[in-house]
């Protein structure tokens, strides 16, 4: 029988950078303590609150996405209508804020959006949220994976 518990923060840098998950269920292998919860979930649970961070995006969060989404330095900057290297420049900024136009910064989160909800009410609801200019100050992800099926 496998042994389990509910660990009350636990510090992830699965993704390139922090994630504090509140409530993370952890089993024990081979005498350590692993984090139990299905990777895709818990990428479009990170996925979603970069959405609706409070503050700019950093290098490590363009990364993940560009990564999230398989796409090249090249097909992420056409996207964005920038070039590749204006993308490894952004990346290039790691854990700091990346000084990326905030009109760029807004349609990432939002073309971020579609790949983990199809509504038009969460999109509308993203899009009104992200009319006021995030902060250049860091904030700390945090998930909840009481709701992480």
């Amino acid at each position: 029988m496998k042994k389990t518990k509910i660990k009350k923060v636990y510090e992830d840098y699965g993704c390139g950078f922090s994630v504090k998950l509140i409530n993370a269920p952890m089993v024990q292998i081979r005498g350590e303590w692993v984090l139990d919860v299905n990777p895709k979930k818990l990428h479009e649970a990170v996925l979603n609150a970069l959405v609706f961070k409070p503050s700019r995006l950093t290098g490590a969060e363009i990364l993940f996405i560009r990564q999230y989404f398989q796409m090249t330095l090249k097909e992420f900057g056409e996207k964005f209508d920038v070039t590749h290297p204006a993308v490894r420049k952004w990346e290039e900024t790691k854990n700091k804020a990346t000084e990326m136009k905030w009109s760029i910064d807004k349609d990432i989160r939002l073309f971020a959006l579609t790949g983990i909800s199809k509504k038009a009410r969460d999109f509308l609801e993203a899009y009104r949220e992200l009319n006021t200019k995030a902060a250049n100050n860091s904030v700390e992800i945090k998930i909840n994976l009481d709701n992480v099926a």
